[in-house]
């Protein structure tokens, strides 16, 4: 019987470094975002397949959402100008 893993993948990893990846990368955040959602079962759509289950949100979705949060108050404050033109698509 398999049962839900608690420690989703990522676990360990250094918060700020995972952030800064995605918000370096054009179009991961929109897309960790869009996909790393509830499969309705209340496990990741896309870390969970046949052999392991992850509940949802994952970490993966966590880490998405913090970068989420960080753009947001960056961009407010202003302090990354090339943030247009690198996160157009988020």
């Amino acid at each position: 019987m398999n049962s839900a893993h608690s420690a989703e993948p990522g676990a360990g990893l250094n918060t700020d470094a995972v952030v800064t990846f995605i918000l370096g990368e054009p179009g991961m955040l929109l897309r960790l975002l869009t996909e790393h959602v509830d499969d309705g079962r209340g496990l990741c759509k896309v870390c969970s397949t046949a052999g392991t289950r992850h509940l949802s949100p994952c970490r993966v979705r966590g880490y998405a959402t913090l970068a989420l949060q960080h753009k947001g108050r960056r961009d407010a404050a202003g302090t990354d100008p090339a943030a247009a033109v690198r996160d157009r698509s988020l």
